[in-house]
């Protein structure tokens, strides 16, 4: 579970840091779709509590939010955020209780 969840980490950071074409073939990868099947999109506001409290209070709590996401991995559930200030981009990830993970 833990090598599953490292994975889905990886494989999200390296596909939201290539240009759109890229991004597009790694997440139409058996591969990907496989790690990450259960990654579905949500709204910012339909996160847990505890995630959106620390994101707040986080040094991140400024740059632009742009998608959401929960993702179950055998029964464990991961909140990502995907963030921009700039040029820089990055995905925040959380447990349900708001603890930031990586």
């Amino acid at each position: 579970m833990k090598l599953n969840i490292i994975a889905i980490a990886a494989l999200t950071i390296f596909s939201f840091k290539l240009s759109p074409s890229q991004a597009h073939t790694i997440e139409n990868s058996t591969t990907l779709q496989a790690v990450a099947s259960d990654r579905n999109e949500i709204e910012y506001e339909n996160l847990p509590n505890a995630v959106k409290i620390s994101f707040e209070g986080s040094e991140y709590s400024d740059w632009k939010i742009g998608r959401a996401y929960e993702v179950d991995t055998d029964g464990f559930v991961l909140y990502e955020i995907s963030i921009s200030n700039g040029n820089d981009a990055r995905i925040i990830t959380y447990d349900a209780d708001g603890n930031r993970m990586g």
